[in-house]
């Protein structure tokens, strides 16, 4: 369809160089009017916005064709009911939100070939459990709920996203560390996640990588 990921942030460098722009929250954005920047485009059906591809946000939790193409809504505020409910998390807007660090979500990678993604170690976000390239290469998708059936079927755990998650601690699983220099996590003698089997590092230090199905 031509459209291209959200890019975060206003200094997203592989952005800049392949021509993507940051979202531009409100429409007096001085910085982005400076730079040349358009607002969000907020309905399906902008024209404009089609014809040089770019894609809307998901406004609605019951936009149907979002559903069908795989879409999930953006949930812009922490403590969305409907949200909880259903297992989504607050999208991180930025890769330096103090509030997200703290509680230990990591930011959204909206496209598998994000170079910074890679160098840090972040893996795109699978958002269906049929996807065929994330199967292929190994990665599984994010179980948001501990309920989860088919996660449970399949063998996948839930993601923990915060580091004091006191069921999770009941029932023996550890957060996810998303980078291997993370202090915290070594001091608890936990292990990075190790994405890929052929993970030379992981290899060297003895960690293997999560086996996705029992």
């Amino acid at each position: 369809m031509g459209w291209r990921p959200i890019v975060e942030r206003l200094h997203n460098k592989f952005a800049q160089r392949v021509g993507r722009r940051p979202i531009v929250e409100c429409q007096n954005n001085k910085f982005a009017k400076r730079m040349g920047w358009r607002p969000i485009v907020e309905c399906l059906h902008n024209k404009f916005a089609q014809r040089v591809g770019w894609r809307p946000i998901v406004e609605r939790l019951d936009n149907k064709f979002a559903q069908r193409v795989g879409w999930r809504p953006i949930v812009e505020c922490q403590n969305n009911k409907f949200a909880k409910r259903v297992g989504w998390r607050p999208i991180v807007e930025r890769l330096h939100n103090k509030f997200a660090q703290r509680v230990g979500r990591r930011p959204i990678v909206e496209c598998q070939n994000n170079k910074f993604a890679k160098r840090v170690g972040w893996r795109p976000i699978v958002e269906r459990l049929d996807n065929k390239f994330a199967q292929r290469v190994g990665w599984r998708p994010i179980v948001e709920r501990l309920d989860n059936k088919f996660a449970k079927r399949v063998g996948w755990r839930p993601i923990v996203e915060r580091q004091n998650n006191k069921f999770a601690e009941r029932v023996g699983r550890r957060p996810i560390v998303e980078r291997q220099n993370n202090k915290f996590a070594k001091r608890m003698g936990w292990r990075p996640i190790v994405e890929r089997l052929h993970n030379k590092f992981a290899k060297r230090v003895g960690w293997r990588p999560i086996a996705t199905r029992p």
